[in-house]
């Protein structure tokens, strides 16, 4: 019986940056848009502290500035987990006070506030 492969094992063809070329990479976008993305959509303003790939390198995103945004620490976790669950052919259940997308319900989060 042939076994599916793994999602995450595809990799984009180009190059990854890796060392202090991340980490010059991770500065520039963090001086750029130091605020979460995710966050921002929301009228929320949290400074950003992950450096996420826009498509997935897994899906054939490349290492580029132009595939790249500054997410916080939650959003970044939940976008990645959404991602894996794509991946692997699932669906996650939300965790308890979170809707369907896995966004918190609860208005004492940093989500639900103004600021």
């Amino acid at each position: 019986m042939a076994t599916k492969p793994h999602g995450w094992r595809k990799r984009s063809e180009g190059r990854i940056l890796t060392g202090r070329h991340l980490q010059a990479a991770r500065e520039e976008l963090f001086a750029a848009n130091p605020y979460c993305l995710h966050c921002k959509q929301r009228g929320v303003l949290r400074l950003a502290q992950e450096r996420d790939h826009i498509i997935p390198l897994c899906d054939g995103g490349d290492d580029e500035a132009s595939n790249t945004q500054g997410l916080c620490c939650e959003c970044h976790k939940i976008k990645t987990q959404a991602e894996s669950d794509k991946a692997r052919g699932v669906q996650s259940t939300p965790k308890a006070g979170s809707n369907r997308q896995g966004e918190p319900l609860d208005v004492a989060h940093h989500w639900n506030r103004g600021g």
